[in-house]
């Protein structure tokens, strides 16, 4: 455990990419390595057990208590930029059984994260006449910080055909924001036999703003299994956001403002995989995800995606070992995944190919899942046009039955 603990202490950090400008950060939605594996896909891993940690209505499955932690590597590069290196947290996560069939959890993840600085370099015919002097500036924007959901789950099997998971996320979080001006005075030298065109600084306008946000939203999945078939439907509530707003301009703080979004059913998502029994499975998903409006005027840079809709499919391989009790099963898994997002009509597509591998050791108590999602992702800003992006994603498992070993006493 103490090894897991260190890997998550020295991997904090943030992700990047060009959907970080846009809303409040980029949005995390699927945080199971193994089922990012399966082409990003949500409800399904491939695992012995079945349960995936980004699926409630899979926990029921599990018949041990279960610590896991996922952590994400990140590096990114667009046509005039260098590249990126990040690393991220993506989640941490508690499940128990509570009594047969039945499953509780807890834990944190991120909700959405953004952090960049952006400086514009100085541009002496970009200039402004104002009282008989010219002006030109050079503006920056520094942003940091995102949303966070501590969430509560409990899935349960009614029937032998039918299960189901709720989940409650309350968000929470804070995004500073820097924004300056620095303003410079244009002076003509004409001292020198050629005329010298000078800036010199003037005075910096600063903008220091900070928005903490606060909200609920639910989820709900239900799980059909007919003849190992699995159909999964979902649907999200997501309750007004709350946002408080504090600036201080210049030196002066501003009047603190608040702004709360409109409540919206979003994230409709539809599921099915199927398993033979030499133990390989193919899944296919269909997710689409609608935006809360009414913040429109706190997004960065005031952009945010009207919708978007994505499709997953995804290939795997149980391997069973019988001949060494050192490892249990090896699961390599493949997938491919387009995603499309709609603003201001015109169509933006991510796509890509994941690929990754399922370690259980210990009698099936222990869990390594590793993924690698590969994509590229267009974009409406020209500097961040032709991004193509690499994440790892490393998820660590340990399981025992805590809970059952203390209700035999």
């Amino acid at each position: 455990m103490k090894k897991i603990i260190l890997i998550i202490l020295i991997s904090i950090g943030f992700s990047q990419s060009s959907w970080s400008f846009v809303g409040f950060g980029e949005t995390s939605f699927t945080t199971d390595p193994a089922s990012i594996s399966l082409g990003n896909s949500h409800y399904f891993s491939g695992s012995s057990d079945n349960v995936s940690l980004s699926s409630p209505s899979s926990y029921w499955q599990s018949s041990l208590t279960k610590l896991s932690m996922v952590t994400s590597f990140n590096w990114t590069s667009f046509s005039d930029n260098p590249e990126q290196f990040n690393q991220n947290i993506q989640l941490i996560s508690f499940i128990f059984p509570a009594w047969e069939n039945t499953a509780f959890s807890f834990g944190l993840t991120p909700q959405t994260r953004v952090k960049f600085s952006i400086s514009e370099e100085l541009d002496l015919h970009n200039s402004t006449y104002l009282d008989g002097i010219t002006y030109v500036n050079t503006s920056s924007y520094q942003t940091n910080g995102g949303i966070s959901d501590f969430f509560i789950s409990y899935s349960a099997k009614m029937t032998e055909q039918f299960s189901f998971g709720l989940r409650w996320d309350t968000q929470f979080g804070l995004i500073s924001q820097k924004d300056s001006v620095d303003i410079y005075q244009l002076v003509i030298d004409n001292d020198n036999e050629e005329e010298v065109v000078q800036a010199e600084y003037d005075h910096t306008n600063r903008i220091l703003t900070n928005k903490h946000f606060s909200g609920n939203s639910f989820d709900f999945e239900g799980r059909f299994n007919i003849n190992k078939n699995d159909f999964v439907f979902s649907a999200k509530i997501k309750m007004p956001l709350k946002v408080r707003l504090n600036q201080n301009i210049n030196g002066i703080d501003q009047d603190e403002q608040t702004h709360l979004s409109e409540s919206v059913i979003s994230d409709y998502g539809f599921g099915y995989s199927f398993e033979n029994k030499k133990q390989s499975g193919i899944v296919f998903e269909l997710h689409r995800y609608k935006q809360q409006t009414g913040l429109s005027d706190l997004n960065l840079f005031k952009t945010s995606i009207d919708n978007c809709s994505a499709m997953n499919l995804g290939l795997y391989r149980r391997y069973n070992n019988l001949i060494t009790d050192r490892w249990d099963s090896f699961i390599p898994r493949f997938g491919i995944f387009a995603s499309v997002s709609e603003k201001d009509g015109i169509q933006y597509w991510d796509k890509g190919l994941t690929f990754g591998f399922g370690l259980e050791y210990f009698k099936h108590k222990n869990t390594i899942n590793l993924s690698v999602e590969v994509g590229t992702r267009e974009n409406w800003y020209d500097e961040l046009s032709e991004e193509k992006y690499i994440n790892l994603t490393l998820g660590l498992t340990t399981g025992d039955k805590w809970f059952k070993m203390r209700k035999r006493k």
